[in-house]
């Protein structure tokens, strides 16, 4: 099926119900979102229904003062008599010449098994590793859930990624970016009893060209990725295996807009792949056929996805909310954008990741 007709697909929409599974999802999880239609007093609770702490939960702080874990050499971090993580940390390691920082939340700190998952939470142009934290929820979420969220900070002035396309006037950043997210794994799994098999990477704007320049670069590492508000933006990309992408994105969106063919012109002056565009890069990649499905509906948002097919059962998502701009789903939004509270990105994505697992 031709490139160009899947983009009008996804752009008008497309119905009828979709599968939902694949050969490489965790065996373990039935949280898996099936096929939703039209609403009923007696239907099962949606489960892209975000926990309520998402919500009503102030943000945890992020203690600087933490005491840190450097690993000696030979030290198991899932032996019982390794010593405990603190619940959050600020970590500081040299990389490419550079002194380079992230900030990490434990959930159950006090035990050491079953090795935990990883969720990368990259900040947006201009933003720092507490502020994503802060707006996402994500370390509520790695509580309710028992995963680890990790937030890396940015370089140069206005903490950018280097990510491609995105965004100027710091699309020149020249840190090896991929390769500090590679270190920060190797820091956190030399010290923290964690699931290589079960790692994978989100960001919003910025962060989010971030989360699939790791897609495309570092695929034997990153299960699964779900940008917001973002796109690919370099440009080639080919992965080792086929990455599983859940996508949220408001059709409003002026600074990283959603687009209709293969390129759209941005508020900021460059030009970005369309998220059409982006998408049928990764489901032409995942072996994905067939039309897209529609899988979730809630208010004025709805959830599409590539699922036949697939390698591995590497889906290919997009939730759309068509009366949002910049900013990420079920959170208030940042200040001069619109956001949905139709759906939860934070609590979606987690569904949505620990379907998956890397090949052993």
């Amino acid at each position: 099926m031709g490139s160009s007709w899947v983009v009008v697909a996804l752009v008008l929409g497309a119905g009828c119900s979709g599968r939902s599974g694949g050969a490489s999802r965790d065996s373990g999880s039935d949280v898996t979102p099936g096929d939703v239609g039209g609403s009923s007093s007696d239907a099962p609770p949606s489960p892209f229904d975000a926990p309520p702490s998402l919500f009503d939960a102030p943000p945890l702080p992020i203690d600087a003062s933490s005491s840190s874990i450097d690993a000696p050499s030979g030290f198991d971090p899932c032996s019982p008599t390794a010593p405990l993580p603190p619940a959050n940390e600020l970590r500081t390691i040299q990389h490419g010449g550079q002194t380079r920082t992230y900030h990490v939340h434990v959930s159950n700190p006090g035990t050491r098994l079953p090795p935990k998952p990883i969720v990368l939470n990259f900040h947006g142009w201009g933003g720092t590793a507490t502020q994503q934290a802060q707006m996402t929820g994500m370390d509520l979420a790695a509580d309710d859930n028992g995963f680890i969220a990790i937030h890396p900070n940015g370089t140069n002035a206005m903490q950018a990624w280097n990510a491609g396309a995105c965004c100027p006037p710091n699309a020149a950043v020249t840190a090896d970016d991929v390769g500090f997210t590679a270190a920060i794994l190797d820091d956190v799994s030399a010290r923290i009893c964690v699931n290589r098999r079960k790692v994978y990477a989100t960001g919003f704007s910025n962060g989010a060209f971030m989360a699939y320049r790791l897609a495309c670069e570092l695929a034997n590492r990153i299960t699964a990725i779900a940008p917001v508000a973002g796109v690919l933006g370099v440009p080639t990309c080919n992965p080792v295996r086929a990455v599983p992408v859940g996508h949220f994105h408001g059709m409003l969106d002026t600074y990283v807009p959603f687009g209709e063919m293969m390129e759209v012109a941005s508020v900021l002056g460059v030009t970005f792949r369309t998220v059409p565009a982006t998408l049928d890069i990764f489901r032409v990649r995942n072996g994905c056929s067939g039309a897209p499905t529609i899988f979730f509906t809630s208010g004025t948002t709805d959830c599409f996805q590539f699922a036949n097919g697939c390698t591995s059962g590497a889906d290919v998502r997009l939730c759309r909310s068509p009366n949002a701009s910049h900013s990420w789903p079920g959170v208030p939004p940042i200040p001069g954008e619109t956001a949905t509270q139709d759906i939860n990105a934070t609590a979606a994505m987690w569904l949505f990741f620990n379907t998956y697992e890397l090949p052993p």
